[in-house]
């Protein structure tokens, strides 16, 4: 997620930018699809306390990608069978999101962004350019 926040800012300041992925964007935010099912590969929310990245998040519901997710009283599992409430693991400012319609949402591309962005497979070598 990081890496496709990265690339559509520098996008937007108009800079070509490779995006190098080994397998799917966004890495844990992915889903796989099991016959008629979907599957998470790992966070089911995304927390914004910087605001940065809540501004950033702001844009991303403006696009339809991201929502705010109210969740009331956090839970945490402590362990088997120790699904505890845990307020103070959302602070007062925080604001949570959820991908529109899955988390893999945050990391599709638009065609806006495809005008600056080009995803890339695995990469083989490296070597230096002037």
């Amino acid at each position: 997620m990081a890496g496709v926040a990265a690339a559509r800012v520098l996008g937007r300041a108009g800079l070509q930018v490779r995006l190098y992925e080994r397998e799917q964007l966004g890495g844990r935010l992915g889903a796989l699809q099991l016959g008629e099912h979907q599957v998470g590969l790992g966070a089911t929310y995304v927390k914004a306390k910087d605001p940065l990245f809540k501004a950033e998040m702001a844009k991303w519901e403006e696009m339809g990608l991201a929502s705010e997710w109210s969740v009331g009283v956090p839970h945490f599992i402590e362990g088997p069978g120790d699904f505890r409430e845990k307020p103070e693991l959302k602070g007062p400012d925080d604001r949570w999101h959820v991908g529109r319609p899955n988390m893999a949402s945050f990391v599709q591309l638009s065609e806006e962004d495809r005008k600056q962005i080009t995803i890339c497979g695995e990469v083989s070598s490296l070597r230096w350019a002037e």
